[in-house]
């Protein structure tokens, strides 16, 4: 016996190479109103990349530049946006390395200018909240009395809007020494 589809045979739709390039890889896609998406990938050559689809169709490729040297993370928030993070470039005086973040309404074509969301972070994760907007958590080497070593949290309603403000969930001195490995 054969395996069967749970689904009639014309649920799918022809596939589309959306990168047109060979290059392509770490793929995300982010959902925007009235049937709109984005899809974002890392080119070998031309770094983020994107592909939008008006609810119809998807378009051509295009360069979607962002001041990373990586494929960065990209999240929905679930509210028409697309989030991107990753880490900057290090402060020659203090060694810390920032969080960086920029956005684009799903369906634009340019990034928001990068801002660092936090001065000083060795890793990070960031989640879209069920609700719609995201919670980003990340590990803060930098000690200081205004905002000490440890483990911090921000929330972004989504939509567009600013972040909250940091809150420390777990402080500790130990942190100082920990590295991205």
């Amino acid at each position: 016996g054969g395996a069967l589809a749970q689904s009639p045979a014309d649920a799918w739709s022809k596939p589309v190479n959306l990168s047109r390039s060979g290059a392509a890889d770490q793929p995300r896609i982010a959902a925007g109103s009235s049937g709109k998406a984005q899809v974002f990938w890392w080119d070998r050559f031309d770094g983020v990349t994107t592909a939008r689809f008006d609810g119809d169709e998807w378009g051509n490729p295009a360069s979607a530049p962002l001041d990373a040297e990586a494929m960065p993370a990209i999240v929905d928030d679930g509210r028409g946006y697309a989030h991107a993070f990753w880490m900057g470039e290090a402060d020659r005086d203090t060694g810390a390395t920032p969080l960086m973040h920029s956005q684009v309404a799903v369906g634009g074509s340019s990034w928001s200018a990068p801002q660092a969301i936090a001065e000083s972070a060795v890793a990070f994760d960031v989640a879209a909240a069920p609700e719609g907007g995201l919670s980003l958590a990340y590990v803060r080497v930098l000690h200081d009395s205004a905002f000490p070593a440890g483990v911090y949290v921000r929330r972004n309603p989504g939509g567009g809007a600013a972040w909250g403000a940091a809150a420390a969930v777990y402080k500790t001195i130990y942190f100082r020494l920990l590295t991205a490995d």
